[in-house]
């Protein structure tokens, strides 16, 4: 301010009004982590139960009869027919038709070494043999590559 030397500017002093406000907001903040968090322990065993399933619904090849996801049919049955090597099988990535070695290899030593870590929580959901079942299916798929007469690979 040009030509006022010796007055400082002031800042508006915060409404008491805003008060009651915060109180309620930081309340409110606190109710929902705790109420979240309650939840989200008891929806634990649904949350596993449902990435296992999609699991399931990335499946390659010829289906088993247990199959949950109904919608789904086999496919992919002749991968790698042309090229003489069996290549059925595995997981799509990302819900295409698509299959990645490497993330497929990532995402079923996670999920092996979860269930190995966890193991009685994943039991006490009622998922371990469709978790046992999931890295079956995808470690099947890697082994096969191996039995092929030219593989240069270690065996």
């Amino acid at each position: 301010m040009e030509g006022d030397e010796g007055t400082t500017s002031r800042c508006p002093s915060p409404s008491f009004a805003a008060l009651p406000f915060s109180f309620f907001f930081c309340i409110s903040i606190i109710n929902f982590f705790l109420v979240s968090a309650a939840e989200a322990a008891a929806d634990y065993g649904d949350a596993l139960s449902k990435s296992l399933l999609y699991f399931e619904a990335q499946r390659s090849g010829h289906l088993p009869y247990n199959q949950r996801v109904a919608w789904r049919g086999h496919s992919g049955l002749t991968d790698g027919l042309e090229q003489g090597a069996d290549l059925v099988g595995g997981y799509y990535d990302a819900g295409d038709h698509v299959k990645f070695g490497l993330p497929m290899a990532f995402t079923v030593t996670m999920l092996s070494w979860s269930v190995l870590e966890y193991q009685e929580q994943v039991t006490a959901a009622g998922e371990f043999g469709h978790a046992l079942e999931a890295i079956k299916w995808g470690t099947d798929y890697f082994i096969k590559p191996t039995r092929r007469p030219t593989f240069s690979g270690p065996r």
